[in-house]
């Protein structure tokens, strides 16, 4: 998953979406000739167009030149293909704002990537900020500040300002030994009533939370990388009047929800590969 990849990405190059690509390994020898399968090119689009990256999609030689022939499973798998760059040429995460309530300071990003990567990977949201942004960022929307270089002056002011607001910082100048061991505890810490999102039932399901710029609706992308259609049970931080699905492979359709201290839980019946939820005040 690219979601700590393309956050670094933006915040390196002033918003601009990062370039990304997926080399193909083969697993057998036999492999080689056959190149990836049908799958494994739309999850490829599916990665990407979640969190908001632009794509060069390598096509296997065998591919290429069964598409050249005309044969029926190429045709048929490009018409599958298309219509997933159809649907995720929209790059609707870069007209958004991530929805995250914990904060990432580090001034080597690439260094700390594998803690970012875990935090997405357990399916929480991260913003990312260069340590001389700190002391004029509005902490406000975050409970937790992740800071992995050491906090000096003006910076470990303004932390001591976010913890008496009642927020939570660690402060780890010497890394993270263990990612995913730290993310599990961040998740720990936060507990059901802090968290952004939270998702049942699907452990190969990868979520990312976006705000309406200027307004109150929120907009979560869905992977699913073991692309086996999966019943996808999520809650979301905030009460919505409307909770829209839609995916490649139908259009957007209503479901039905309920409200729970504070946050909005319904049912993906049937999540393949990727897709889309609108969570809104009124209907579209």
């Amino acid at each position: 998953h690219n979601a700590a990849l393309v956050r670094i990405g933006l915040a390196s190059h002033g918003g601009a979406a990062p370039l990304l690509t997926y080399p193909w390994k083969p697993i057998t020898l036999s492999d080689i000739d056959a190149g990836p399968r049908l799958e494994d090119y739309l999850v490829a689009i599916a990665d990407t167009g979640s969190v908001g990256g632009d794509l060069v999609l390598q096509m296997h030689e065998r591919f290429q030149k069964d598409l050249l022939l005309g044969k029926p499973q190429a045709r048929q798998w490009w018409s599958e293909i298309r219509r997933y760059i159809d649907f995720y040429s929209w790059n609707l995460p870069n007209r958004y704002r991530p929805f995250a309530n914990i904060a990432v300071v580090t001034a080597d990003p690439i260094e700390s990537f594998e803690v970012m990567n875990l935090l997405a990977r357990h399916n929480l949201p991260f913003e990312l900020i260069a340590p001389d942004r700190l002391a004029t960022y509005d902490l406000t929307a975050f409970d937790v500040v992740v800071v992995l270089n050491q906090a000096e002056g003006s910076h470990a002011q303004t932390l001591s300002a976010f913890i008496k607001k009642g927020g939570q910082v660690l402060d780890l100048p010497k890394g993270v030994a263990n990612p995913d061991a730290f993310a599990l505890e961040v998740r720990r810490s936060l507990g059901r009533e802090r968290r952004v999102i939270d998702i049942w039932n699907g452990i190969t399901v990868l979520a990312s939370p976006y705000r309406e710029p200027e307004g109150e609706s929120v907009l979560v992308t869905v992977l699913n990388y073991a692309y086996q259609p999966l019943p996808v049970q999520m809650r979301v931080k905030g009460t919505f009047s409307v909770v829209q699905f839609e995916s490649p492979e139908e259009g957007a359709s209503l479901l039905p929800h309920r409200h729970i201290a504070g946050f909005t839980e319904f049912l993906i019946p049937a999540l393949r590969i990727g897709g889309r939820v609108f969570l809104s005040q009124e209907v579209q």
